[in-house]
């Protein structure tokens, strides 16, 4: 593979988790600001020298003080080669790292001092996305991967051991992807879907059952990248970066004919998803690296879509003011309770944390904060479970 196309695919699949605990979060975690986890790739993106490849990443805690502004950082401790996914339990006490060039996946129990995850799994395939999957009796770790779609009971320091494919989606398979990517979960904790960044299709994974299954392929238009479901459960929201849409997906079809979907264009190669509390607003992240040849790059965007009780009903909002960005804008995420939202960078200098707060009324954004962050940027989100209703 050519140099620059390999900057390129590393570039659509790191990822930065970004988790808030609010002080009132029941946890077994003394009580504190809320927080923030990134996973740092800790390397530049933009023409890297090779060393640059084989650094090590690091996780970090940022503490936000009452206007979510970063007041203090603390390195939690190393990650692997090139974090792709992470994910932060509802509580805050476990954060969970997969690193695609070391093949592993890290387990931290915050509930201890900063150091050496309490789990390190080593993997025969190189893992992307990855969902903690939060459930009363029986929570699952869920990882897409090389080697199929990987899943265990999760057990803290003992969830290693337990790791396996979900039947089918191993290379060989029935249900093998090209190459699994991300993971989203549904609201009801039911259900999985994971992308394949090199084909026109999905899977959709039962989680009712003691082991996981395939219920069914999804096609869509082109390659996914990172979806997020609707609050209702209804509706799937998947950016297909090498056409330059956000593709809609009617869940409640049983047999996925025309009518189950609509595209609504974005600018160049759309990259990650979020929606609202309300699910009055889908945000995608527009890295703006474009997918034609000669990969050249603008400075990153937003797309905002209203949503509607019908896929008709979903429409591009038409901004009076565009957002500044720096280069490269790569996750997006939305406290919960506030409605702010956080957009990481991946190639700027600034390594640029941005804070926006969206005025339906005014169709616009107003800038709350810019945070350095330094050599970080990628995918984000929060999870809280405190917010009132």
């Amino acid at each position: 593979m050519k140099r620059h196309a390999f900057v390129r695919w590393f570039a659509g699949t790191v990822w930065v988790a970004v988790t808030l605990l609010s002080a009132s979060t029941p946890s077994s975690i003394a009580a504190g600001p809320p927080s923030v986890y990134v996973a740092d790739w800790g390397a530049w993106y933009k023409h890297p020298p090779p060393e640059e490849f084989e650094r090590q990443g690091s996780l970090y805690r940022l503490s936000l003080d009452g206007s979510n502004h970063v007041s203090s950082r603390t390195r939690v401790g190393d990650i692997g080669l090139a974090p792709v996914g992470i994910d932060v339990s509802a509580d805050g006490r476990w954060v969970l790292v997969s690193a695609r060039n070391s093949s592993d996946l890290r387990i931290f129990d915050m509930k201890g001092p900063p150091g050496s995850p309490v789990a390190h799994c080593k993997l025969t395939g190189q893992p992307y996305g990855i969902a903690l999957v939060e459930r009363p009796k029986s929570p699952l770790v869920i990882v897409a991967a090389t080697d199929g779609i990987l899943w265990a009971p999760f057990a803290g320091a003992q969830t290693c051991r337990k790791l396996r494919a979900v039947d089918g989606t191993e290379p060989a398979g029935r249900w093998a992807l090209s190459l699994p990517a991300m993971i989203a979960v549904s609201p009801s904790k039911r259900t999985a879907y994971v992308t394949d960044y090199r084909s026109n299709g999905l899977l959709e994974i039962d989680l009712t059952t003691p082991s996981p299954t395939v219920r069914r392929p999804i096609e869509i238009s082109g390659a996914g990248n990172g979806l997020t479901v609707g609050p209702d459960g209804r509706y799937l929201y998947v950016p297909i970066h090498n056409r330059n849409v956000l593709q809609i997906v009617d869940l409640s079809c049983e047999s996925f004919r025309p009518s189950c979907y609509r595209e609504l264009p974005t600018e160049d190669y759309p990259i990650s998803t979020a929606v609202s509390r309300d699910g009055r607003h889908v945000f995608v992240v527009n890295n703006r690296i474009s997918a034609l040849p000669g990969n050249t790059r603008k400075p990153g965007s937003l797309t905002v879509i209203s949503t509607g009780p019908t896929l008709e009903a979903h429409q591009t909002v038409s901004l009076v003011s565009p957002v500044v960005f720096g280069d490269s804008p790569e996750g997006i995420t939305i406290q919960p309770c506030t409605g702010e939202l956080f957009v990481t960078h991946r190639d700027d200098p600034k390594g640029w944390l941005l804070i926006l707060k969206f005025d339906a009324n005014k169709r616009s954004f107003s800038h709350l904060r810019i945070e350095n962050m330094g050599r970080a940027g990628a995918q984000s989100r929060f999870i809280q479970s405190n917010c009132s209703k």
